[in-house]
């Protein structure tokens, strides 16, 4: 039987702090979004069900980003 696979959830979260990197360039540190996505992840990290945590870690760190410019 085969299974199937969805997208490497690795690269997916290295995805995000691409994107999050680059969404918040000149207002918080790279260091700073890698940090945020990595605290938010770890939450999911025992989840049962992996396909939405990158989306859900996505979320929650853009939050969290966004309120630490203000």
């Amino acid at each position: 039987m085969k299974v199937l696979e969805g997208p490497d959830i690795d690269q997916q979260i290295d995805d995000v702090v691409i994107d999050l990197t680059k969404e918040f360039e000149g207002k918080v540190g790279p260091e700073r979004v890698q940090e945020q996505v990595m605290i938010v992840f770890g939450r999911f990290s025992d989840s049962k069900i992996m396909t939405y945590v990158p989306l859900l870690t996505r979320r929650y760190a853009r939050e969290s980003l966004r309120h630490m410019t203000f």
